[in-house]
């Protein structure tokens, strides 16, 4: 039950960041003929671009005989032929807003006018900044989604009752497998909020409940450790047996003088 809960709290937190972080492209949603601007080499975040692009029409071309892509009040290109799409750089043009529009000739003489879209160009230096600043709010999201998910594993740990399962007995580690301490050496399931370091991932032990680093063990090797983890419960009940033992002998002989 616990995995599941945090499965979809680790899936909604993905939503979230893919929503927050993925940039997006801005074009008219009305009827008719509209333009679209795709990105070929640079940057984009919302409306703020750098780099080359490429300036195209979506809608039935069929019957269109020339596009004329404006740039503010300024012609930007004339095709006459299909596919009707002019390359551009921002670094062309100064940096600020600039207004897109395109006007489409067909072959019954009309002319269509595209809905205008707007677009801030970004200068080398900008375009720096603005990534630097995205990455840090990426960067600090993430942290934050990262120490949520230690907060509430460390509660849930608090109030955990001992693990259903009877050491040595064999267990399902989720979908995302399990692995081994290497403190304890007691197996346990990787969990969604470890860390993926890429060369081994930063986990929370279940049992000793140390931050150790980890890989994800093979079957084998999980139901080796499963076997060893019953030898391990016969030998803490076999020293406490030994401790309780020895202290109750002390208790019985602690009053008797020996010559």
């Amino acid at each position: 039950m616990i995995n599941r809960k945090y499965r979809v709290l680790f899936i909604v937190f993905l939503g979230l960041l893919i929503v927050c972080t993925s940039p997006y492209e801005v074009f008219a949603q009305e009827e008719g003929f509209r333009i679209h601007l795709r990105k070929d080499f640079g940057y984009s975040w919302g409306s703020q671009i750098q780099g080359r692009f490429t300036l195209s029409i979506i809608g039935d071309v069929s019957e269109v005989t020339q596009v004329a892509f404006h740039i503010d009040d300024n012609t930007l290109a004339i095709i006459t032929e299909a596919p009707f799409h002019h390359q551009f750089h921002t670094g062309e043009f100064d940096a600020g807003k600039h207004r897109l529009s395109a006007e489409v000739s067909l072959e019954d003489g009309s002319i269509q006018s595209t809905p205008m879209i707007v677009y801030d160009f970004l200068s080398p230096t900008q375009m720096s900044q603005q990534v630097t600043t995205v990455l840090l709010r990426i960067g600090g999201l993430i942290l934050v989604l990262f120490l949520i998910g230690v907060i509430i594993q460390t509660l849930l740990l608090k109030t955990k009752k001992r693990l259903p399962h009877k050491p040595g007995a064999p267990r399902n580690y989720g979908f995302l497998g399990g692995t081994i301490c290497p403190k304890c050496e007691r197996p346990f399931p990787q969990h969604l909020w470890g860390i993926n370091l890429i060369v081994s991932r930063l986990d929370r032990c279940e049992h000793c409940g140390r931050w150790v680093m980890t890989k994800r063990a093979s079957e084998a090797a999980l139901r080796a450790a499963e076997s060893a983890e019953a030898s391990f419960d016969q030998e803490e009940r076999g020293d406490q047996k030994t401790k309780t033992d020895t202290k109750a002998y002390l208790e019985e002989t602690k009053y008797i003088d020996q010559l």
